[in-house]
């Protein structure tokens, strides 16, 4: 089994059970979540809900403050940043896990 395939195992252990929202505009935030989904196809290990716009996920969190156990966001999207997302969305929900990430190292926050 390869280095990859290893990770690939271990993100599946961990996401078992887990309702994750992966909330990515670009390219990278699509691997992610091509990733995830595939990590969790065989045999379902989580449910992954995928959103393009943050003000989707946002109104996701508003609307069932409970669907989901973690949040993966890119840090950088046009109309609300990955920081900003985390605080509205923890103002609504203050124990939920969000991590966030980008594929940009020149960030200033």
């Amino acid at each position: 089994m390869s280095g990859w395939e290893d990770g690939l195992g271990t993100l599946t252990e961990s996401l078992r059970g887990l309702r994750v929202a992966i909330v990515a505009d670009t390219s990278i935030g699509m691997k992610v979540r091509r990733l995830v989904s595939r990590a969790s196809a065989s045999p379902p290990s989580c449910a992954v809900t995928g959103f393009s716009h943050p003000r989707a996920a946002l109104d996701a969190v508003r609307n069932d403050p409970r669907a989901f156990d973690i949040v993966i966001t890119d840090l950088r999207m046009p109309e609300l940043s990955g920081i900003d997302l985390a605080r509205e969305i923890l103002a609504i929900r203050s124990d939920l896990p969000i991590v966030c990430g980008s594929d940009s190292l020149a960030m200033r926050y």
